[in-house]
């Protein structure tokens, strides 16, 4: 699997919606199948901290390694106590995996204001975290990010990963894949 189709589609969600290229929602429908463990080892789960872990109910969203101590995710997914959550990979299953301690993050918005870049669209769900220790394992590999402009995509068959909400309603234990034509 080329580590570089996942950050395409997260570029193509990111920003599609300012082009009005699509709307994302949960892996549902045909052609969907559990994905090989190692497959993406770039991706994690976003988790809630528990007493009684749950894995289906403790997932809050999917990221996407960028660095050895930084991921992307949609803003949405984060909360306000980072004491509350942590970052897990390693695996494509909630219940496995090395929980890492995330100690910062920043949406897009907060970015561009404490920098001074104009915000060309107002509504940019996108938002990078910072773990507390950079991952060592040589297992789990961050993505390589793309600069590809999102016209440049149109034909191209990208893979789309992640746990969320499976045919029958439920959040799957184990990570979900799909292949898709960007058009």
């Amino acid at each position: 699997m080329d580590n570089r189709l996942f950050p395409l589609f997260l570029l193509y969600l990111v920003i599609g919606k300012q082009y009005n290229y699509s709307y994302a929602k949960s892996l549902v429908g045909h052609n969907i199948r559990y994905s090989k463990e190692k497959e993406f080892p770039f991706i994690a789960s976003i988790k809630y901290k528990s007493t009684t872990p749950n894995p289906q109910e403790d997932h809050i969203c999917s990221a996407v390694l960028a660095t050895r101590k930084h991921a992307i995710t949609a803003e949405h997914c984060m909360v306000e106590n980072l004491n509350d959550i942590l970052f897990v990979t390693g695996s494509n299953n909630l219940s496995k995996g090395k929980a890492y301690k995330i100690v910062a993050w920043i949406s897009y918005n907060q970015w561009a204001t404490k920098n001074n870049v104009h915000l060309e669209y107002s509504d940019n769900d996108i938002s990078i975290i910072t773990l507390e220790h950079s991952i060592k394992s040589s297992k789990i590999k961050p993505a390589i990010l793309s600069t590809t402009n999102i016209k440049d995509l149109y034909g191209f068959e990208v893979a789309t990963a992640g746990w969320g909400i499976s045919n029958d309603g439920n959040v799957s234990d184990k990570m979900e894949t799909l292949h898709i034509h960007l058009h």
